[in-house]
């Protein structure tokens, strides 16, 4: 999905289908046997079978444009920012749920 800068970080997507039909996307260092993964996600979005998928809210896109930054774009135009310490592997700093702005 995204990368940072120095490709230390990555954020990945679990699709959880059909049970569920949602998706979770997650912060991953990128340290070869060593990489870890955040204990909670970034975003989660649920669908729902009662609305056609283009009227659902969509993660479009996320950023890590530096210095611990994550920005979530949905397809409804906001931009959903979070932070990391970018210092500490994801396992023992956690991730900060990403509050609109």
């Amino acid at each position: 999905m995204a990368r940072s800068s120095d490709e230390r970080w990555v954020v990945v997507v679990i699709r959880y289908t059909p049970c569920c039909d949602s998706d979770e996307f997650h912060l991953r260092s990128r340290a070869e046997w060593f990489s870890r993964e955040a204990p909670h996600p970034l975003a989660v979005v649920g669908y729902t079978v009662h609305k056609p998928l283009r009227d659902q809210l969509e993660v479009v896109r996320f950023e890590l444009p530096g210095g611990g930054v994550i920005e979530v774009y949905t397809n409804d135009g906001a931009v959903h920012r979070t932070f990391f310490d970018p210092a500490a592997s994801p396992s023992a700093s956690g991730s900060k749920r990403a509050a609109p702005s």
